[in-house]
């Protein structure tokens, strides 16, 4: 919850599009039209956005961070 929210201040509509895929289940070109962008920067910000999460979540040699 906490790397959501971290992303949600850095980057308001990354954190949009981590919403409306993981919990409202929409499509890459259902998020696009929701936005009012391409598929190919849904693709893009998806890129980041793992990227990003799964840095913020482990210590960053892969092991998870401890609670």
């Amino acid at each position: 919850n906490e790397a959501l929210e971290r992303l949600e201040r850095d980057d308001p509509r990354k954190a949009q599009i981590v919403m409306l895929r993981v919990f409202a289940g929409l499509s890459r070109q259902e998020i696009a039209e929701s936005l009012g962008i391409t598929t190919r920067t849904v693709d893009r910000d998806w890129r980041y956005i793992v990227a990003r999460l799964h840095r913020d979540l482990t210590s960053g040699d892969g092991k998870p961070l401890r609670p």
